[in-house]
């Protein structure tokens, strides 16, 4: 991408997934527009951390993503 303005948000998992749920939700967030990147902290797998185009999308949006996959969710903050 050329001119993207990149954003890293902390979401806290509230449902406890297990690796292959963990997997499907990262390969689903990082398909979705505006998302540069999703992944889980290591060793914290309620932790998932999300760069996003900021001029494309808000931490709400992002958020959304989260809560499509029928996920409990939180937005932490930006990092």
């Amino acid at each position: 991408m050329g001119n993207v303005h990149k954003v890293e948000v902390v979401v806290h998992v509230d449902d406890a997934l297990n690796e292959d749920q963990r997997s499907d939700l990262v390969s689903h967030l990082r398909d979705c527009e505006g998302v540069e990147d999703a992944r889980f902290t290591e060793r914290r797998n309620h932790l998932l951390l999300i760069d996003y185009d900021r001029e494309r999308l808000r931490a709400q949006d992002v958020l959304g993503y989260v809560r499509a996959n029928h996920v409990g969710a939180e937005l932490v903050g930006p990092i």
